[in-house]
């Protein structure tokens, strides 16, 4: 299933360390259309893994170009080729993130091939987001100018 998305926002979720709230973790959410990636995926969770805890973003400062381009995967392993777009609630990117093909063209991006990896793996059902690669370029260089 294949949606279009109208408008990517990138956005800093100010946070916490999940064990320890006396130590910032600021991470860095995906928003499609006004609404967080996470509650876009839950609707195709496989049943037997909607208690599966959610996931975090990256840390702030961590490179989202590079990231959204589909050229870094947040572990040395890499994901099968696959971009980790966020990571576990343990910070650790690599120890069960959600993962995806990033797919560019020059009018279009596509996010496709979704997982949870390693930890309690699955794939969700076939679900694809599409932008137009304009926009998609734009929301990065503003998240990006926003950050210097």
């Amino acid at each position: 299933m294949a949606i279009t998305i109208q408008r990517l926002e990138l956005r800093v979720r100010p946070g916490h360390l999940p064990w320890d709230s006396s130590r910032r973790y600021d991470t860095v959410d995906f928003l499609l259309d006004g609404r967080d990636l996470q509650e876009w995926l839950k609707r195709w969770t496989p049943p037997e893994h909607r208690g599966v805890d959610g996931y975090l973003g990256h840390p702030v400062g961590t490179d989202v170009d590079e990231l959204l381009a589909g050229r870094w995967s947040g572990d040395a392993e890499g994901f099968g080729g696959r971009t980790a777009l966020l990571g576990c609630q343990c910070t650790e990117i690599g120890c069960g993130p959600l993962v995806c093909t990033i797919q560019i063209d020059r009018s279009a991006v596509t996010w496709s091939e979704f997982s949870r990896f390693r930890g309690p793996t699955f794939d969700y059902e076939p679900v694809e987001f599409e932008f137009e690669r304009h926009m998609y370029d734009q929301a990065i260089e503003q998240f990006m100018t926003s950050r210097r």
